[in-house]
């Protein structure tokens, strides 16, 4: 049988007993430090202070940064902007091109009318009057010659004002007739023999080339002279 009396006594001499304090506590303090209010409420305010000066400094920090990155924003939309714009006024000016062939190729075209137009030609006589006249003189048609010099003239002053215009754009012509073949500026379509030119110089320029500052625009094809 279980004895009853035992159990509680020992039951009883245990909670009596003081418990031994836990090993990781280690040793009690000497004395205790004062506590003091007024130092707690100055580092507070200290701790406060210095919070605020932090806050400040990284907005500070992000302002800059912000502005730094609005100006590089708008350096890059500067920088498109103007290679969109380079780009546009490259197209446009490779159509002011063609426009200047054209009015290079009327021109060559008058030359030649007026050429033609120039040339003697004899009158359409009967045979009586050249017995009684003689040889027939030979006349100009005076009219046509007028109207291709006067149309010629025309042409040549549109031509001006566009190549002044295109000069305004830094953009200037390439001399390559009589000049020694470049390839960096020239591109050959044919070879023909000469003997008054010179070999790989330029005898004949079909499509004149351009510059644009210092960079191609458009090679000028040419026909190279050979031996």
């Amino acid at each position: 049988m279980i004895d009853r009396q035992a159990l509680a006594k020992k039951l009883l001499d245990y909670l009596q007993t003081a418990p031994e304090p836990p090993a990781y506590l280690g040793e009690a303090p000497e004395l205790l430090p004062t506590f003091d209010p007024y130092q707690m409420v100055g580092e507070s305010i200290a701790l406060r202070h210095e919070v605020k000066q932090q806050n400040k400094l990284i907005q500070s920090a992000q302002q800059s940064l912000q502005q730094a990155l609005d100006l590089e924003r708008s350096r890059n939309e500067q920088l498109q902007a103007a290679t969109t714009k380079g780009n546009d006024d490259r197209g446009l000016c490779k159509d002011l091109l063609s426009v200047m062939d054209d009015l290079d190729r009327a021109i060559a075209h008058n030359q030649g009318q007026i050429a033609t137009a120039q040339h003697p030609k004899l009158q359409e006589v009967s045979v009586w009057r050249k017995l009684f006249f003689g040889q027939p003189q030979p006349i100009l048609d005076l009219a046509l010659i007028a109207a291709l010099t006067s149309n010629q003239a025309g042409v040549e002053i549109i031509r001006r004002s566009l190549l002044a215009i295109l000069r305004q754009r830094q953009i200037t012509p390439i001399i390559s007739l009589g000049q020694p073949f470049d390839p960096e500026c020239m591109y050959a379509i044919s070879q023909q023999t000469s003997d008054s030119i010179p070999a790989s110089h330029v005898m004949q320029e079909v499509v004149c080339g351009y510059r644009i500052g210092d960079q191609i625009l458009r090679e000028a094809q040419v026909i190279v002279a050979s031996k």
